[in-house]
């Protein structure tokens, strides 16, 4: 299945370079490469679908997990993965200047990203802020209460809120954006200690 999904990713990357050649903004949408539960996809007029393998996501779509066993992964042309998993919602979004676009209506998501051309970085909107991409590993929750907390790995993230001052998120970072007015928090991530083991 993997195989045919690879085919399948680089015919639509055939496709956006004949675009290009035409002089339009090439918009990227991923194609579903893996899944495990009950994943459902909805459209813009609220038809909704159960997810399969090797399934375009479209603009306007939106994947949708409902349990906490719920795992989907989404593959871009350029290798960029995007994983959602547990009770969320994902919108597959127009991106204007082309490139990549996402909105993270909530939950979690975890994200590989190769690197974007600075001119067409990937965009994750989230109620409370947007997140400028231009290669990096992190991970991206959000939730009504709790705001938007972003987990930097590696590579560097902006963070937009409104019409204020991006803030820029250095590797081993992790940033919590709330959703009251209060100031873009940002700080080191804990340090990971190894506890040895006794021996026996």
């Amino acid at each position: 299945i993997a195989a045919v999904c690879l085919l399948l990713v680089v015919g639509v990357y055939q496709l956006g370079w004949l675009e290009s050649l035409m002089e339009k903004p090439v918009v990227e949408n991923p194609t579903i490469v893996q899944l495990a539960g009950d994943i459902q996809i909805e459209s813009v007029g609220g038809e909704v679908a159960t997810a399969t393998d090797c399934r375009a996501v479209r603009p306007g779509e939106t994947i949708v997990t409902s349990s906490d066993e719920d795992r989907v992964v989404l593959r871009y042309t350029d290798g960029t993965e995007i994983v959602l998993l547990g009770t969320s919602e994902l919108t597959v979004t127009d991106a204007p200047r082309g490139g990549k676009q996402l909105h993270l209506k909530n939950g979690l998501l975890q994200a590989d990203v190769a690197p974007q051309p600075t001119d067409t970085p990937l965009w994750i909107i989230t109620p409370q802020a947007r997140v400028r991409v231009v290669g990096t590993r992190f991970e991206l929750t959000t939730d009504e209460q709790d705001g938007t907390r972003l987990d930097l790995e590696s590579g560097r993230v902006e963070l937009v809120r409104g019409d204020e001052q991006p803030v820029k998120v250095e590797p081993n970072s992790i940033a919590i954006v709330p959703t009251t007015p209060s100031p873009i928090r940002v700080s080191p991530r804990p340090a990971v200690v190894d506890t040895p083991q006794r021996e026996t």
